[in-house]
């Protein structure tokens, strides 16, 4: 028994069932019951026996494939997808697309300029941090959400950005008839609501910055969301200019230093840690202080400093 993917809830009462006759090599279960939950009325699916294991081996083995080398819709989708990220993040920024194995993607991002572009599945099978995570039509597939976050999170930074595009429910069907006639899907087992991929994300502490409608893919209204992360990271961080937004954030960061050249912080401590006027360290450097944010780049580059800059 799985949980809901948004809340977590263990609570949940049966809308319908449906059974599917499938390959006799396809390992995923194709007796799906469709839940509602109970808490905050998401629905999805479920089976016994199911599990993430059987989902990854089934993307794995090729028997679905989340985007056709001759699909000319899901080409121009992410080729839109690729002209966004431009906006997101420099050149150089670490890009990390999960769900994306087929590649398409990344060559995407290499063509405009990207010099630092992976892909990976749910296993989550990288190393290291990364500046811009990208789900492309994968959240709706995974069973397992906490476990999914959690192989994640070791690759967060302080205000990673995400982007996930998904299929959407405007609203629920009312009838066993409006699920089955419109999306009773064997491989969408999480049937998102804008403000329930909104909550969920927010659980696994990103929050939104924007949510735009995006052309249908197929009969499927879908939705584009981009967010930052606001939880715990260990990657080890300066932060320069200690505004009310960033004093709200750090709680959870692993600062090595804090600086600010306000007078009223001279001789401050932060959990113990300094407050300078100064960098003392080749660690990244964290500006979240809108006001000065230009002022505060012009200063690190006065002082040719090569630490690693990170905007919020």
């Amino acid at each position: 028994m799985r949980n809901c993917p948004v809340c977590a809830s263990n609570k949940r009462f049966l809308i319908m069932e449906q059974k599917f006759t499938i390959p006799d090599q396809w390992k995923i279960p194709n007796n799906l019951s469709l839940y509602s939950c109970s808490n905050c009325s998401t629905a999805y699916l479920d089976a016994d026996k199911a599990s993430q294991n059987l989902y990854d081996d089934y993307y794995r083995s090729g028997q679905f494939n989340f985007v056709a080398q001759n699909d000319l819709e899901s080409k121009e989708r992410l080729e839109a997808l690729g002209l966004q990220i431009q906006t997101l993040c420099s050149r150089n920024a670490r890009i990390l697309d999960i769900g994306g194995e087929d590649g398409q993607l990344q060559n995407i991002l290499i063509n405009h300029g990207f010099t630092r572009v992976e892909f990976c599945g749910p296993n989550m099978d990288v190393q290291g941090y990364f500046d811009l995570l990208v789900m492309s039509h994968l959240v709706e597939h995974i069973y397992d959400m906490d476990g999914f976050f959690a192989r994640l999170h070791p690759h967060l930074k302080p205000y990673t950005r995400l982007v996930v595009e998904i299929p959407v429910w405007s609203e629920y069907p009312e009838t066993d008839d409006g699920w089955q006639s419109y999306d009773f899907n064997l491989i969408h087992i999480n049937k998102f609501r804008q403000m329930d991929l909104r909550r969920m994300l927010s659980r696994f502490r990103f929050r939104c910055d924007k949510m735009q409608d995006l052309p249908n893919v197929r009969r499927f209204e879908c939705l584009r969301y981009q967010g930052h992360y606001t939880g715990t990271s260990d990657y080890q961080v300066i932060v320069w200019g200690l505004s009310d937004d960033v004093l709200s954030l750090v709680g959870e960061w692993n600062v090595l230093q804090y600086v600010d050249r306000s007078p009223v912080y001279r001789g401050c401590t932060i959990k113990g840690i300094p407050i300078l006027d100064h960098v003392e360290s080749s660690a990244p450097i964290v500006i979240g202080a809108i006001h000065s944010r230009d002022a505060i780049r012009e200063e690190i580059k006065a002082a040719n400093l090569q630490n690693e800059v990170i905007f919020l």
